[in-house]
């Protein structure tokens, strides 16, 4: 198995012969009940949360010309190489399709005789956000567990291989551990008691002298002869995949707030989370001032602000004595706001040369830090290690307003691009299956790494036995086996489509058809006898606005038929005539039907048809119009009507069943849950304005019929999250996370509907360009494609394109243009077009 990224060719997944085995502790290894072989009852639940470490020493050749480090761990690893940190991971899969990291560590060897590698392995025992624990029958996936080989290759080309074995040393960590996980939070409490918890281990093999060796993790699967080296189950062959650059940043708070404390502080319990406990605190005005790193100065009771959301590991070097309590609350918003926090960490300090650095990943602007007594806090930072831009990719225009929001898409994405596309780096940190098409949708216009779209597909490609997608993936909510949105399913397959056409439909893409086909089929016991989707079950979520989904639902419905669609195009590509077919006469019984939700009198489309004359019956949205449109289940000749209705202020509403100016209301969700909800607006006349994830949906729809001057006109709107230092979207209008991967559309849209640039390799490769300024005065930037950057500057009188593959140019006037490769400068208030001599 080798697949090669379609725009790079580099190589990223290939088959690895593994010579080491997966190791644990000793103790961890003899503990391991091997009992239920016997009766194939599988658990995932077998082991508390645990941290181990690793060491080996390596001997360097003097020839030395290469290395490598090959590693995969259950659950989270961070590696050291002579006390210098170089890598954490695994990324975030499901654990029969766990991968390894591969990375060239050659510097870190050069020069030297011997080097220490280091690695601490961390087990989470509970599912939790980011981590989903595998089925076991005993053994290998019950606890911490680690996977590595470093390999040296000589001046004469040979190779030597140093594997994971027992001649590692290794150890429990008796100062790691997590508190029980709460059911709101994302990233695991670590609680870190450095009394117990020694470093010099890391650079000085000496010091690991009385640890245990390591012990090959007997296996709990019923062939292989117990063999602990790949392939074992349950993490099956662990194959090995290139890990993608990371651009590294040191972020640092701007000020730093000093509170009195009003009351005693108790000492936590065995469960206190931090953040709750920092909550309960009563606490002065503040006295802001300059943060100024190293300046000593004492605190009880402090908040930091980063100026801006922030996310990546965080380091605070504090002086403390022994044994002082130090809570750590990780916010988006400051304490004195009222919102409550969910994320925290809590150090005990050792008295000397105390460091606190988090093992988790965290997203926030604010920390507050709260200690038994007046700590100094030397220095704090965060060290982001975001997904970079790869390419050149750019967009300005003559209003900087849309500039800024164009960098906030690409900032906001890229600070919810992980191990995984997740929601949010703050409050989850779930790789939810429908946020996903945002974030590759901006990816293929900024020139993110190519790797991380297919990733998400493959990833998110892990149906429940009746074909439908998890609606989060590789964590607690796949882990449960439950509900999923369905909605999120199509909009999987809208993603395929998204890459298949900017890449081209490639082998690896081909692959995944029949997931989507038994995704579309999921709904077939669903279609009423008008042949549109009625009484469809589960969370039928599709945005947080106020919209209506039971009953003959038309937004279902028009999603379904747009996947039907594009999912008959790709089989086409593919040569699977049969199952194209199939879908296209699934659109064709669901086209008469869909007439029924057409409300002429309003020139919408309503939400839903439930068969009463309830408040509710005639509400529409401005997602179900878009869903028609991108259906095409609406006539040309309603186009316009229905863009300039959906689109007119006088009519919208903002309204959201889940979300409130505190975030999101879990006591609202549970009551829409039980019970329709009566709209508080006037339903018959008003429509309610998508959030800004159903917003995605909307611009795609009315960019489809041309109407890029409305998309221009609700790209204001997202303004308002710029405000107050943030420089990222937010999840909701007025509510929820301040970084939220899903409200990103602004970049896509002014790449790829004002600049009007559009990768399509499809058939063949391709830019088709089609401007469209509405009010602005003009653009320019560029796109990435495999083949190359596609510069485009538009004004009024001209555009000129520079592009290295073939290109479509549709003028103003709806004329089209069709070039070869080269630099092209087409006049757009005539047909007068030519080649740019400069």
């Amino acid at each position: 198995m080798e697949v090669r990224d379609s725009r790079t060719g580099v190589e990223h997944m290939r088959r690895h012969r593994w010579t080491s085995s997966w190791i644990t502790t000793s103790e961890i290894a003899n503990r391991t009940d091997l009992g239920a072989v016997a009766g194939l009852e599988a658990s995932s639940r077998s082991s508390p949360p645990e941290v181990v470490h690793f060491v080996r020493r390596i001997e360097v050749p003097s020839d030395l010309e290469r290395a490598t480090l090959t590693i995969a761990a259950d659950s989270r690893y961070i590696v050291w190489i002579d006390g210098v940190e170089i890598i954490r991971g695994p990324g975030r899969y499901q654990p029969r399709r766990l991968r390894a990291d591969e990375m060239d560590v050659t510097s870190h060897f050069t020069g030297r005789r011997s080097v220490i590698l280091a690695v601490s392995v961390t087990y989470y025992g509970d599912p939790n956000a980011i981590w989903m624990p595998a089925r076991s029958l005993g053994g290998l996936g019950t606890g911490p567990a680690l996977l590595a080989e470093i390999t040296v290759f000589g001046a004469d080309g040979r190779s030597n291989a140093l594997a994971s074995d027992t001649n590692w040393r290794a150890k429990v960590s008796n100062g790691r551990t997590r508190l029980r996980r709460r059911a709101v939070e994302g990233v695991p409490v670590e609680v870190i008691d450095a009394r117990t918890e020694v470093d010099d281990w890391r650079l000085d093999f000496g010091a690991s002298a009385h640890w245990s060796s390591a012990s090959e993790f007997r296996v709990g699967h019923m062939s292989g002869a117990g063999r602990s080296a790949p392939p074992a189950d349950p993490y099956g062959a662990v194959p090995v995949q290139s890990l993608p650059h990371r651009e590294s940043a040191q972020r640092e708070p701007v000020s730093v707030s000093g509170f009195d404390i009003r009351q005693t502080i108790g000492a936590p319990g065995a469960d206190d989370h931090p953040s709750e406990r920092i909550g309960r605190a009563e606490i002065s005005t503040p006295v802001t001032s300059t943060w100024r790193p190293g300046s000593d100065v004492g605190y009880r009771f402090a908040q930091l602000d980063f100026g801006r959301i922030v996310a990546g590991v965080v380091e605070i070097q504090l002086v403390a004595r022994s044994g002082t309590t130090i809570d750590f609350d990780f916010r988006e918003s400051p304490i004195e706001s009222g919102v409550e926090a969910v994320h925290g960490a809590r150090y005990i300090s050792r008295g000397l040369n105390d460091v606190f650095v988090s093992t988790e990943s965290h997203g926030l602007r604010y920390l507050v830090v709260m200690a038994d007594e007046a700590v100094v806090l030397n220095e704090v930072t965060v060290h982001e290690r975001l997904a970079p831009v790869v390419s050149e990719a750019s967009f300005s225009c003559s209003d900087p307003s849309l500039d800024a929001l164009w960098r906030a898409g690409v900032r906001t994405v890229r600070l919810n691009t992980s191990d995984g596309y997740t929601d949010c780096p703050t409050r989850e940190q779930r790789a939810w299956v429908g946020d996903g098409t945002v974030h590759v949708a901006v990816d293929q216009v900024t020139g993110g790494d190519p790797r991380q779209a297919r990733n998400h597909l493959w990833r998110a490609a892990s149906p429940r036995p009746d074909g439908l997608l998890p609606m989060s993936v590789a964590g607690d909510i796949e882990d449960a086996g439950g509900e999923t949105i369905p909605a999120w399913s199509l909009h999987w397959i809208h993603t395929l489509f998204i890459v298949a056409r900017q890449e081209g439909l490639t082998s690896d893409l081909i692959e995944l058809l029949p997931v989507a086909e038994r995704i579309l089929r999921w709904f077939d016991d669903y279609i009423d006898e008008r042949g549109t989707l009625r009484d469809v079950p589960e969370w039928n979520f599709v945005d947080w606005s106020s919209v209506y989904t039971d009953g003959r639902s038309a937004i279902l419905t028009g999603f379904w038929v747009r996947a039907l669609r594009e999912f008959a195009q790709l089989s086409m590509l593919a040569d699977a005539p049969g199952p194209a077919r199939w879908a296209r006469s699934r659109v064709q019984g669901a086209q008469a039907g869909f007439e029924d939700f057409w409300d002429a009198s309003r020139g919408v489309y309503l939400d839903h048809l439930d068969g009463t004359q309830g408040p509710h019956s005639a509400a529409a949205s401005q997602l179900a119009s878009a869903a028609a449109l991108l259906a095409g289940l609406a006539p040309a000749e309603r186009w316009n009507r229905i863009a300039e209705t959906v689109t007119d202020e006088s009519l919208l509403v903002t309204r959201s069943w889940f979300g409130r100016s505190a975030g999101f209301d879990p006591a609202a969700l549970a009551a829409w849950s039980v019970d329709k909800q009566d709209p508080d607006w006037d339903a018959r006349r008003e429509i309610v304005r998508a959030e800004p994830f159903g917003a995605f949906f909307v611009h795609e729809a009315l960019a489809s019929i041309g109407r890029v001057d409305l998309v221009i006109n609700q790209l204001e709107a997202w303004s308002g999250f710029l405000a107050d230092g943030y420089d990222t979207f937010g999840e909701g209008w007025g509510w929820g996370t301040r970084a939220h991967g899903w409200s990103s559309t602004p970049t896509r849209d002014l790449s790829v509907y004002v600049l009007g640039v559009q990768i399509d390799c499809l058939d063949e490769p391709r830019a088709l360009v089609k401007p469209q300024l509405g009010r602005l005065g003009w653009a320019e930037g560029t796109v990435p494609s495999r083949y190359g950057a596609v510069r485009v500057r538009v004004t009024r009188r001209s555009c000129t394109i520079d592009t290295p593959i073939a290109v479509v140019y549709t003028a103003p006037d709806g004329t089209v243009h069709r070039r070869p490769a080269g630099e092209w400068v087409f006049a757009t208030t005539s047909q007068r077009t030519g080649r740019n001599a400069s």
